[in-house]
């Protein structure tokens, strides 16, 4: 009985290493903020487009994921342009963050109507500088550009806390869950085998510390994670569109948002970015169709310490 005690508190406290762990902070020092170099692969036909192109094609979604890797700035900056595009072009879209957890919604829509024009007010409301997530001032031009176009600024993610409850119950959450809301969010449709496989092994590839036992909770809490973006960008979706701003992982149509999505709107135009990085002596060289077809589009960047990214979960 102690054993199973002891075993039970070692891995509640691996849990919450695992769930509440900040992200590495960025050392600017390793990362070259460079003129947006790198080329822009359409997979559907393997080709290089310009960014104007890129951004014709935006233009037609419902629905646009750009998949980053949280600490890198280049990504960042890239996001925030192609919004600046997407508004300049004459789109209203709403803009849900992953970074925001969805109990926030009300302090930012509170603080967003008192301070229209300092999107500092929303970190500050969100205690962004204890969240774990990398520095505020990669995200805030994005937020701005948002906020200056009066765009909605959504929170779309879950609480930390309801991620810790959903690895510690794993698939008994689903279970508790009422069966019409886990059907109609798409998590009671099981991944394709070989899916399930590649997101196990990423989740393990990307916590060393997690006990094999765990896996598995740690699929379902991805799986609720990537539903609950979906459905946050379902929700406020009135018709002029909603960008995601998230995790590559999050942004891949295989496993991630865009599974949910096409589960609650099958005819919906769903487009998935996601931003790579090459190094100048080995990636450079790759061909185009080596990259995995789960986006639509991949930007490539190159001049970049990519080992330096974090591609969060």
């Amino acid at each position: 009985m102690k054993l199973l005690l002891m075993m039970g508190l070692f891995y509640i406290l691996m849990i919450i290493i695992i769930c509440i762990k900040p992200l590495k902070m960025l050392d600017e020092t390793k990362h070259t903020i460079f003129n947006h170099s790198g080329r822009i692969i359409t997979l559907e036909n393997e080709s290089i487009i310009q960014f104007s192109e890129l951004i014709k094609q935006l233009l037609k979604a419902d629905y646009i994921i750009l998949g980053e890797a949280h600490d890198n700035p280049n990504h960042h900056a890239l996001q925030q342009r192609i919004l600046a595009a997407i508004i300049a072009a004459g789109n209203r879209p709403a803009v849900v963050f992953e970074m925001f957890n969805r109990e926030d919604s009300g302090i930012i829509a509170s603080n967003y109507r008192k301070y229209p024009n300092e999107p500092d007010q929303i970190a500050k409301a969100v205690r962004w500088d204890e969240s774990g997530w990398p520095a505020w001032n990669m995200y805030r031009p994005i937020i701005k550009t948002a906020m200056d176009a009066e765009l909605p600024v959504i929170a779309g993610n879950l609480s930390r806390q309801k991620a810790i409850q959903i690895v510690i119950q794993g698939q008994q959450i689903l279970q508790l869950m009422e069966k019409k809301t886990a059907l109609q969010m798409g998590l009671l449709k099981p991944l394709g085998k070989n899916e399930e496989q590649v997101l196990r092994k990423i989740i393990t590839q990307t916590h060393n510390e997690i006990p094999l036992p765990m896996v598995s909770a740690m699929v379902t809490a991805q799986r609720v994670r990537d539903a609950t973006l979906a459905e946050s960008m379902i929700i406020h979706n009135h018709g002029k569109g909603v960008i995601l701003i998230t995790g590559k992982e999050h942004a891949r149509s295989d496993y991630g948002v865009p599974f949910y999505l096409r589960h609650r709107e099958s005819d919906a135009h769903i487009v998935s970015l996601a931003f790579e990085d090459e190094t100048e002596t080995t990636d450079n060289k790759r061909q185009i169709s080596h990259y995995p077809k789960t986006y639509d589009f991949i930007w490539a960047l190159s001049d970049i310490s990519a080992s330096e990214s974090v591609a969060h979960q």
